[in-house]
């Protein structure tokens, strides 16, 4: 119970660096965790939102694995700090830390996407937690009747994105290994996301 009250106190410090930071968010877009806003903002709203999520994902890991985690915290915060009742965190809170089944897949290809577009390129590493991650996800849509549009739109701006940052590294910096690591992970990535769809 102590460490609940711990992480809920780091919780609400957390959650007011983000409300009180003036958040980047130039395509006004409502999902705060995926890669488009990832890629739009800046480093230091990046940087709060990670905070704010790790925080969130300890907290859950406290919770009796039961019923909905997002209702089970903001009613033991509620309890204790009269500001959860602020539309601007309430808000806050739902945009950044409202988790799906596959935050780890999108999260793996937030940080491969930003990792290709600096001038250091992607490392080994990086590759595989994102390739393993999506044949976890193909395992889990394969065969299934529809897949959710927040996952085709995220591979379509991945491929989009990786191809741009390959062709970079190519013809701007002059680095034909990492142009050819990110060439060549986002084929394999694609790959994947096919098998998935037949």
């Amino acid at each position: 119970m102590d460490q609940l009250k711990t992480r809920i106190a780091e919780l609400k410090q957390a959650l007011h660096q983000l409300v009180e930071h003036n958040v980047h968010n130039p395509d006004d877009d409502d999902h705060w965790s995926g890669v488009l806003f990832f890629c739009a903002t800046d480093e230091r709203t990046r940087t709060f939102v990670k905070n704010t999520r790790k925080v969130h994902r300890f907290i859950r890991k406290l919770l009796p694995p039961k019923g909905n985690h997002c209702k089970e915290i903001r009613k033991r915060i509620s309890r204790d700090f009269d500001y959860w009742k602020r539309p601007t965190i309430s808000d806050t809170v739902s945009k950044v830390t409202t988790m799906d089944i596959d935050e780890k897949w999108e999260e793996a290809i937030v940080s491969l996407t930003l990792a290709a577009r600096t001038n250091a390129g992607v490392s080994q590493d990086r590759i595989d937690q994102a390739l393993q991650c999506t044949i976890e996800l193909c395992h889990k849509y394969k065969g299934k009747r529809g897949i959710p549009m927040k996952i085709v739109n995220t591979l379509i701006d991945m491929q989009s994105s990786l191809i741009t940052c390959g062709d970079r590294h190519l013809n701007e910096l002059n680095n034909e290994d990492q142009a050819r690591k990110i060439y060549g992970v986002a084929t394999n990535l694609s790959s994947i996301a096919r098998e998935m769809t037949t």
